[in-house]
């Protein structure tokens, strides 16, 4: 925890927080569900339905995590919505285990794929659901496990599904290190701490590039780094959520991540240069690829500066304030919505406010009220 000589950082996750309470959880739970208790997919800029809109399961899975969480914190009463979406989901088992991929706006199946990255969000949901509001799920989750070991296990990691298709990505993979995470935190079961260190092994062999110092996405089917738009893209979002989730297995594990920890936050450091923000997506010299700013990439690069806060990294509260107040300033909107993406002028153009966003925001929010000792009170 943050000493009080960090009043800009508690300050400011203090206004954040009062975003998410007041604004936020309530704006989502009430104009952001349609039939039968779904999350919409996204809303326009005004904040009105798009019912039309084809919807991917994993986004009720992040907003399972979202309310659960809210509930566990006293934030909001978050039991209707998440048994809601929990029970819309469930609804979309795949007759041969596993989850599907799409829905139409009928309700019907779209796409009855079974996907490697989706799977990742339903364990954290179960995991969640499991350890707030009822066990049971808990033991769906470790059913679901066995589902992705029997049917997507390669000889290193997974597949990125049922079918199996390609690239093989990092990400996935990374986001199932974070259900496990959850999953351990839920049970307690040394078994899923086991699961993550796996991960982060292949994390230290494949993902991590030593040399430059950033986190390698797309791969062949035996890991060997593959080119894409006639090179290997560089996402500084990931490399920040990786950072976090590497302090967050060293808290559970005492395994010392500072080597990879620090060199991805320099790294990530240096391509934001003099701006508070990070590109969505930069060549492997640095360079710009994607000048645009998503939300969701500030949201880790926040969570970032925070995990090497309680690391004991110079300066990265400061940065972590800087952030926090810049997102609430520029992204967060007084109605509970927000600017998803920002072009390379500054300007605001994003069509659409995407739910799936809310994930990534509240779990940065969450992150800074426990770093400000904030947390568990609204």
């Amino acid at each position: 925890m943050v000493g009080n000589t960090h009043t800009a950082l508690k300050i400011a996750a203090r206004h954040a927080r009062q975003w998410a309470v007041r604004r936020a959880l309530p704006f989502w739970a009430h104009e952001g569900r349609g039939g039968k208790g779904a999350f919409y997919e996204d809303m326009t800029l005004r904040g009105a339905a798009k019912p039309q809109t084809v919807r991917r399961l994993r986004v009720q899975a992040r907003q399972i995590y979202v309310y659960s969480y809210a509930h566990h914190l006293g934030w909001f009463k978050g039991q209707d919505v998440v048994e809601d979406a929990m029970h819309f989901m469930n609804s979309f088992r795949h007759k041969d285990g596993g989850y599907i991929h799409l829905v139409n706006p009928d309700f019907t199946v779209k796409d009855d794929r079974r996907d490697f990255y989706d799977h990742a969000f339903y364990l954290l949901a179960l995991a969640w659901h499991g350890r707030v509001f009822n066990a049971a799920s808990l033991q769906r989750a470790a059913e679901v496990v066995d589902f992705i070991d029997e049917t997507m296990s390669a000889e290193e990691g997974f597949t990125e599904g049922i079918p199996p298709t390609f690239p093989r990505r990092q990400n996935p993979h990374m986001h199932l290190f974070e259900a496990f995470l959850a999953l351990y935190d839920a049970t307690g079961d040394e078994r899923y701490l086991y699961r993550a260190t796996k991960i982060y092994q292949l994390f230290k062999r494949y993902f991590f590039d030593a040399e430059r110092s950033r986190v390698c996405e797309y791969f062949g089917p035996d890991w060997l780094l593959l080119k894409r738009r006639g090179e290997t893209g560089v996402e500084p979002g990931h490399a920040a959520e990786w950072i976090w989730l590497l302090r967050e297995y060293e808290k559970r594990t005492s395994v010392d991540v500072s080597a990879y920890a620090n060199a991805l936050y320099d790294n990530v450091m240096a391509h934001s240069g003099s701006r508070i923000w990070l590109i969505d997506e930069c060549h492997t010299d640095g360079s710009p690829m994607r000048s645009t700013r998503r939300l969701w990439v500030q949201c880790e690069l926040l969570k970032a500066h925070l995990a090497q806060t309680e690391a004991g990294i110079a300066h990265s509260a400061d940065m972590a304030a800087a952030i926090l107040t810049g997102l609430t300033r520029e992204y967060l909107r007084s109605d509970g919505l927000w600017n998803d993406q920002f072009g390379p002028d500054g300007e605001m153009i994003a069509q659409s406010v995407p739910v799936s966003t809310f994930y990534h925001i509240f779990s940065a929010i969450t992150e800074a009220c426990r770093i400000s000792g904030l947390q568990e009170t609204s």
